[in-house]
């Protein structure tokens, strides 16, 4: 059974869906199970360009960014997104090649899940 904000990928037409309210056991695209995409976090040299860093600013907000990972129109970051620690808030936003993978929320002084996407590499994590 699929699990509450999992990411699966079609190794065929590359659509990446999110999950967000757990059903079926498997999701089908292009006539095909998709791919559960793990956390890629381990202690490589992709970690370090991948892994979202957060850090508080000075007028109350944590920026989440992902600023060593090139953002080249065939490898970027495709999105980043917090999820709060009971699951009931999250927040997603967007890039596009070119630009600058960061993301700004307001401080609730509560835990925090970062998750940034990489649209060759996949998903990676931090806390």
């Amino acid at each position: 059974m699929t699990k509450k904000l999992e990411i699966y990928k079609c190794s065929i037409c590359g659509n990446v869906v999110q999950v967000l309210i757990p059903g079926v056991e498997a999701l089908v695209c292009c006539g095909e199970k998709m791919k559960h995409l793990e956390i890629q976090n381990s202690d490589d040299e992709r970690t370090e360009i991948h892994s979202p860093l957060l850090t508080k600013t000075k007028n109350g907000e944590i920026e989440i960014s992902v600023k060593k990972h090139p953002m080249e129109r065939n490898h970027f970051i495709n999105f980043i997104e917090t999820i709060s620690e009971d699951q009931t808030e999250v927040r997603i936003k967007y890039f596009i090649p070119c630009g600058e993978a960061i993301l700004k929320v307001p401080d609730t002084k509560k835990p925090l899940t970062a998750r940034s996407y990489c649209n060759i590499h996949g998903v990676y994590q931090n806390k």
